[in-house]
């Protein structure tokens, strides 16, 4: 159903069973308590008066993995990524251990989604990245990101890189996703 605005009451008028269904028992089941399905949920306007609630979800891949490509891709354990529904925009956080063993060398992390919104392979847009004077430094980063979306069901996943030289490891690479 969606959120009626209330009738004005005036002294004296008899309520139908009608008008309090409407501006009462339905308007209460647009609240955030009636549409909370399970805990931990948060809730985000969809349209004028209306909502939705939303789930944070994360995701941990604690492996060390290496890349020497230039180009994002994924590892051999892909991600971390998380599917979740989103209105026009999510806030990420990704966070990786990263280091790259020729001095001169780059390790990039980025975020690439699919599903209802493209953005594929990963990017610069959000691009997270270690440039170290010394081999096989490490360097744990974070990004946060807003990103615009195309409303629905919506992947998100981490890419790396290793940019300019060497290769790049990376290790406990974290993903949380807040939809909106």
């Amino acid at each position: 159903m969606a959120w009626t605005t209330p009738m004005t009451f005036v002294s004296g008028n008899t309520l139908t069973a009608a008008q309090l269904n409407t501006y009462l028992g339905a308007n209460l089941n647009e609240t955030a308590p009636a549409k909370a399905t399970a805990s931990g949920q948060w809730f985000v306007s969809t349209a004028a008066n209306a909502i939705a609630a939303r789930t944070i979800s994360s995701n941990t891949v604690t492996a060390a993995e290496t890349t020497s490509s230039t180009s994002f891709v994924d590892l051999t354990t892909t991600g971390p990524s998380v599917t979740v529904t989103t209105g026009t925009k999510a806030i990420t956080s990704m966070g990786v251990h990263m280091q790259n063993n020729n001095a001169s060398g780059y390790s990039d992390a980025s975020i690439a989604i699919s599903g209802a919104t493209s953005r594929s392979p990963a990017n610069d847009e959000y691009c997270m990245s270690s440039g170290r004077d010394v081999a096989s430094s490490l360097l744990h980063a974070s990004l946060v990101g807003l990103y615009a979306l195309t409303a629905g069901s919506n992947t998100f996943k981490v890419q790396y890189r290793a940019q300019a030289a060497g290769t790049s490891t990376f290790q406990l690479r974290h993903l949380i996703v807040l939809p909106m």
